[in-house]
């Protein structure tokens, strides 16, 4: 790399540790930053608890526990889910990351922190590796256009602090596409060879990774002619996937798991997604699709696969199906997929100003436009590309994984921005009115098809869901700071739009004020409260307890018990009424 690079890359990568050390500065002190140990349905909180086994001393994983959900336990037995989900100790999710985190909790105790830093090290230096990429692909300035765009990306700063893998499947991918970059400007052996390693590193960060052995030997034919030096290169590089996974085969083979096996959810996850009847957008249970392909399929990913497709009822619907999940790859929303990043921008307004997706997404296809038959260059990075795009439409399109597969957008919105700047730089205001008016098109597309998936799905009512305002509120309770306890309520009231969820946070903030010492406060809370959800017995019946062990209004929650049963509620919540008026009827007369 000459000097100019090495400069921009390391501009790069210093702006994009300073960007994410100070989101890191913002959200470690709130309990936004202990999800993983109080999200128990998150994939943050699985892989804390199969860290900890590891660290144990199960380094083997012959005791692996593979999580249950309390959706999954609705659906069936436990037993019937060890059933479906094969051999007892083969791995949940590939293995690196959770080994990663028993490293870390041996070396420092919880694992939280220095995982953020080493992944916001991680993150940088994809950075840095993006402005190579752009630059191998591109030239020098789409490069450093398009790392320095990913420095700032917000989603991606976002989900480097957060107790997942993301970052390092990012980081792995980018320094696998340059060995296929490499592999394909000048094809050896030796390439080939490392190519194949760094595929197999690959997969044993992220099982999602399946297709790329099969599309990189696909590609071969393209960069190599002669037969026989092509069966080779082919050759070396399956040899290096093989060694690569070695040490996946030994584990394996010890504790008597299938030799390949990296994963075992994988007819779960395609059953919940693609099933006709899910919801194309979101994480959705819908007990009376899932069930019946559950005891029909199994855990056999392909048996499922081909009974969801024959649950389709013609090609039209599957397609429509299809199409409407891809609309999730257009629309600048971000799924509050385990650690919301709404949530997180009202702790940090740095990452509220940071570029996202809608920014991305719009430079991305003016680049195209502009590369023209220069889009050829990207043909090294279809293996990683396509396996990832793979992921998410088989899945969700509106999902943390969208931010690893956008990182393969950076290159195209990188060129289009240094195009933009160069025609910008000498005048050529037609060039600039070609890359601005691409951008500008492709933005107003996509907000028509986001106002669209907004009436259909209800993308406002994810955007700032309860969870993370709850757990926030009883982390905040048992640190004895009611007052940020409350104050976690009230956000959730205000910036949540639907009237149930507004009064029962409105409710429960009322209690908490009145603790800190902010009567007045709980009296109005609780009042909007009630007026809010005045037609919820079961929520005017917990007004009343709050009215009356919150603020000693006795006759101001007779009143409300007396409105709840006037609702005529179901029998056994007026039975509840009903012991409470008796009970402070009983106390009125003693007193």
């Amino acid at each position: 790399m000459t000097l100019p690079r090495l400069r921009h890359a390391s501009v790069v990568f210093a702006v994009a540790l300073l960007v994410r050390l100070v989101h890191l500065h913002y959200v470690a002190p709130t309990p936004f930053f202990e999800l993983h140990r109080s999200f128990d349905e998150s994939d943050m909180y699985m892989f804390d608890q199969w860290s900890q086994r590891i660290e144990g001393g199960d380094w083997l994983g012959r005791r692996i526990e593979h999580p249950l959900n309390r959706w999954q336990l609705a659906l069936a037995p436990e037993e019937r889910w060890r059933e479906w989900y094969g051999h007892p100790r083969a791995f949940y999710k590939a293995p690196f990351y959770p080994y990663l985190l028993a490293v870390l909790r041996r070396l420092f105790g919880d694992p939280m922190l220095p995982a953020a830093l080493l992944q916001c090290l991680a993150s940088s230096l994809s950075a840095a590796l993006l402005v190579r990429l752009g630059d191998r692909l591109f030239g020098t300035p789409a490069g450093f256009a398009g790392g320095l765009l990913f420095a700032l990306y917000g989603p991606g700063v976002h989900f480097d602090v957060v107790l997942l893998r993301g970052p390092w499947i990012v980081l792995v991918a980018l320094l696998a596409t340059l060995s296929f970059v490499d592999l394909a400007q000048a094809p050896r052996l030796r390439r080939a060879l490392v190519c194949g390693l760094w595929t197999a590193v690959a997969l044993l960060v992220n099982e999602g990774f399946a297709l790329v052995p099969f599309v990189g030997l696909a590609l071969l034919p393209f960069w190599i002619r002669p037969r026989r030096v092509l069966l080779a290169t082919a050759g070396a590089f399956a040899g290096g996937v093989a060694l690569g996974l070695l040490p996946l085969v030994a584990r394996n083979l010890l504790v008597g798991a299938p030799p390949l096996g990296l994963a075992v959810t994988g007819s779960v996850v395609y059953a919940v997604f693609n099933a006709p009847g899910a919801n194309p957008w979101a994480f959705e249970i819908r007990p009376q699709v899932l069930t019946p392909l559950m005891h029909e399929a199994g855990g056999s990913l392909f048996a499922m696969a081909l009974a969801c497709l024959r649950g389709f009822e013609s090609v039209v619907a599957l397609f429509v199906f299809y199409a409407e999940k891809l609309s999730g790859l257009v629309i600048a929303f971000e799924n509050p997929d385990n650690a919301n990043f709404y949530y997180a921008a009202l702790l940090d307004p740095l990452l509220a100003a940071l570029p996202a997706y809608g920014v991305l997404f719009p430079l991305a296809v003016a680049g195209v436009v502009v590369a023209g038959r220069r889009a050829q260059a990207l043909l090294p990075a279809l293996p990683f590309a396509l396996s990832l795009f793979a992921s998410i439409l088989l899945t969700t399109t509106l999902s943390r994984y969208r931010v690893a597969f956008a990182v393969y957008l950076f290159p195209m919105a990188g060129l289009a921005l240094a195009t933009g700047a160069a025609a910008a730089a000498r005048r050529d205001w037609r060039r600039v009115a070609i890359v601005g008016g691409c951008a500008l098109l492709t933005w107003l597309c996509a907000s028509l098809v986001e106002e669209r998936l907004e009436r259909r799905a209800r993308l406002s009512a994810l955007r700032y869901r309860p969870p993370e305002f709850y757990l926030a509120a009883e982390a905040w309770a048992r640190r004895g700071q009611p007052g940020r306890a409350a104050a976690e309520m009230l956000s959730l009231a205000r910036h949540n739009h639907d009237p149930r969820i507004q009064a029962w946070a409105l409710l429960r903030g009322a209690p908490l004020l009145a603790e800190s010492g902010e009567t007045s406060q709980a009296e109005e809370a609780l009042s909007l409260a009630v007026r809010t959800g005045r037609r919820d017995p079961a929520l005017l019946m917990a007004a009343g307890d709050a009215r009356r062990t919150s603020l000693g209004d006795a006759a101001g929650a007779r009143a409300l018990y007396q409105d709840a049963l006037d609702l005529a509620p179901a029998l056994d919540l007026r039975a509840q009424l009903e012991d409470r008026l008796r009970l402070m009827e009983g106390a009125g007369s003693v007193k």
